[in-house]
């Protein structure tokens, strides 16, 4: 309950019910986010305890991500094309500077997925979630810095409700396993 009102604090709602376009299928798809990336870290250590080295699972990784974008490049193209509309959506050139952010993201991606690799079999599973939570810290600091964004008071305390909530779980835990 406390974690999920953080997280509906963090996106704020009135900017969500401002809009009148609000497309339930993206906000859906954001929300299986961190359903996937809790999956993900537990497969991650279950491979780890079965003594698969971590750069098997960065294999893995990047040959799914790029099953999955080729597969979604062709249902898109393939749903376009019957509709009528153009490929262009799908099939661009991209130039110099956006093939230069290009190679940044799935650089940056690369290495964020090697961090939750190494560190997921490394650490205990419970307390590694607290060091996942603090993205929304780090993506409050680059709106700030990067857009010259300021997040509104209900999103700071938002993010507050969730670190905390996270926080508890995390020393409820460590409690639990000591007492067992």
């Amino acid at each position: 309950g406390l974690l999920g009102s953080g997280v509906i604090m963090v996106v704020d709602p009135k900017k969500l019910v401002n809009h009148a376009s609000l497309d339930i299928f993206a906000v859906s798809v954001a929300l299986m986010q961190p359903i996937f990336k809790s999956l993900a870290y537990i497969f991650i250590k279950r491979c780890n305890n079965q003594g698969i080295e971590y750069h098997v699972v960065l294999f893995y990784y990047a040959l799914s991500g790029f099953s999955a974008a080729s597969l979604s490049i062709v249902v898109t193209g393939f749903f376009l094309l019957i509709s009528g509309k153009p490929l262009d959506r799908v099939v661009m050139a991209p130039t110099g500077p956006d093939n230069m952010a290009l190679l940044c993201a799935g650089l940056l991606g690369f290495l964020a997925q090697f961090g939750i690799n190494k560190g997921g079999m490394l650490a205990n599973t419970t307390k590694c979630s607290l060091v996942r939570n603090i993205d929304v810290v780090v993506a409050f600091l680059f709106q700030i810095f990067m857009f010259q964004e300021v997040p509104s008071v209900v999103q700071v305390i938002g993010s507050i409700v969730l670190l905390s909530s996270t926080v508890l779980v995390v020393v409820w835990k460590d409690k639990e396993q000591r007492l067992s």
